[in-house]
């Protein structure tokens, strides 16, 4: 028997597809000649094109501006690199892109950098002139420029971007590699296919090898896929377990009255026509007064003294918000000293006991089903490693094999890819 396999290697597909950096794009400093709605204009269409390569994984803007307002840091002014590594880390990203814009007499000039926010280095940095009106300025110097700084080599030598478009030049790079490679299958009485080894292990690990004979390897790959689908199982229960013992935890020492209680607090007026509210001396809401009328009242007060809104249905959101955002619902706790305590920044790292516990059990939940997640991973490789070692012991089965590797790299995408070809003969 006698067959050729391609064999595309997975970490090489991987990288190529998912590996994507994270990336903010700060908004273009204006310096002369533009107006500032010209600036966000541009601004806009510079993301536009970075998301459309689908070279990075790209934060919203709405979602920046919250983060940045939450850790009252100023985008106004913050046009160097340093300043730019600040709130890349401020907002959790791997990379950060910055610019500037001018018009000196007819000429528009950009200049677009992107900085490493780990190491503050310089991966790129561009720039583009445009003796045309503004409309090309949009229109063809911005697309440019995108397209110059998500290559995929900086001037430093240091990757960019690794990834290539999602479309169907990528189908075309894989399609024409894989015709490069023939495959040529010829059975033969009393000789185990491999192929068919293969298969059976990729659907039941330890299946090809109980088909060629070796029962051992069968019972060990039968074996590991039982063990990491009860480890799933056990360790997917004990994070549902303490997900539930959390959130009773949360019903009983973070109160809904005393959120809204402080929201009542905050509120810039209260007309007349609005529902009456008597307090004790603490701040709270007395329960006489605490009605769904006056809920819905403050519901609409927290849209303008809050940066996010309590969901009304206790989902995983509701849960992560009561311990994630304390500046607006730390109020909730019940040993928090006072309904102001978060409102000073200077107190947001102080946690109270009970806080401090419910982020524990927040912490082991989560590493429970991280646990049980890479269980799956190792179910995956498990399926792959007995696939190829039955293709393996169905070779050795036959007593006759030939094994080569073969490799090139093709362009594509704007950047060299690495294909691996496996060809085994029997």
């Amino acid at each position: 028997m006698r067959i050729i396999i391609l064999f595309l290697t997975l970490l090489t597909i991987t990288q190529l597809w998912a590996g994507k950096s994270t990336l903010a794009i700060l908004p273009l400093e204006v310096i002369s000649g533009l107006s500032e709605k010209d600036g966000i204009a541009l601004t806009n269409r510079l993301q536009s094109e970075i998301v459309k390569s689908d070279s990075f994984i790209v934060l919203e803007r709405m979602k920046m501006n919250e983060i940045l307002k939450e850790q009252q840091f100023q985008l106004s002014g913050c046009t160097s690199s340093e300043c730019a590594v600040q709130a890349g880390r401020l907002l959790n990203v791997e990379k950060i892109c910055l610019g500037a814009v001018a018009k000196l007499g007819s000429l528009y000039t950009i200049s677009v950098r992107i900085v490493d926010v780990e190491t503050g280095k310089v991966l790129k940095d561009e720039t583009e002139d445009c003796n045309c009106n503004i409309e090309n300025v949009l229109t063809k110097a911005i697309p440019t420029i995108a397209r110059k700084i998500i290559s995929s080599k900086a001037e430093n030598g240091e990757t960019v971007s690794q990834t290539i478009p999602f479309n169907q030049e990528r189908f075309n790079l894989i399609q024409s590699s894989a015709q490069q490679h023939s495959t040529e299958y010829q059975q033969q009485e009393r000789q185990k296919s491999g192929v068919k080894a293969a298969l059976l292990s990729a659907l039941i690990p330890g299946g090809g090898q109980a088909y060629v004979g070796s029962y051992w390897k069968a019972a060990l790959f039968a074996g590991l896929e039982i063990a990491f689908w009860s480890a799933n199982v056990i360790y997917s229960n004990k994070g549902d377990s303490e997900d539930a013992r959390m959130r009773q935890f949360g019903d009983q020492h973070w109160s809904e009255q005393r959120y809204w209680s402080y929201i009542y607090q905050q509120a810039r007026e209260w007309p007349p026509d609005a529902p009456k509210v008597e307090v004790d001396a603490n701040g709270i809401i007395l329960d006489a007064y605490y009605t769904d009328e006056l809920i819905e009242y403050l519901r609409g007060v927290e849209a303008e003294v809050g940066t996010h809104t309590l969901p009304r249905t206790k989902t995983q959101q509701y849960y992560e918000m009561i311990y994630k955002y304390l500046h607006q619902f730390g109020a909730g706790w019940d040993d928090v000293p006072d309904l102001f305590y978060y409102n000073d920044i200077a107190n947001i790292h102080n946690l109270t006991p009970n806080i401090s516990k419910y982020r524990d059990m927040r912490d082991r939940s989560n590493g429970y089903y991280d646990v049980a997640n890479t269980m799956v991973m190792l179910v995956l490789a498990n399926h792959l490693a007995s696939a190829l070692e039955a293709a393996w012991s169905s070779k050795q089965y036959n007593k006759k094999y030939h094994l080569s590797l073969n490799a090139h790299r093709q362009f594509a995408g704007s950047q060299w890819v690495n294909l691996y070809g496996l060809n085994v003969q029997w």
